[in-house]
């Protein structure tokens, strides 16, 4: 996973890399769910491969990873949390 959000870093910046909060503890429906969706609604969210979810458990490894990777706190900060924050309180005012 943080070799995808540095990835995502290397294309778009700091600011505009967070990540998603929207994790499903019921995976055997949220699969169920994903398989009753039509051929053209799983191209369009590109789900043409196994999903796989990263447990909200797992954020303070990814935490200590990057920071071990080199990249500077205030980048972790944004990736967990600051920027999504900072889109949701600019969208919902």
């Amino acid at each position: 996973m943080v070799r995808h959000i540095e990835y995502a870093l290397s294309l778009v910046g700091e600011d505009h890399v967070s990540i998603g909060l929207d994790y499903s503890f019921d995976q055997a429906s949220t699969r169920a769910y994903l398989a009753r969706m039509s051929e053209d609604a799983r191209r369009k969210l590109r789900l043409d491969g196994e999903l796989t979810m990263a447990p909200p458990e797992t954020f303070p490894g990814i935490a200590q990873l990057m920071l071990a990777r080199g990249h500077p706190a205030h980048i972790v900060r944004k990736v967990l949390g600051e920027n999504l924050l900072r889109l949701a309180e600019q969208v919902w005012r």
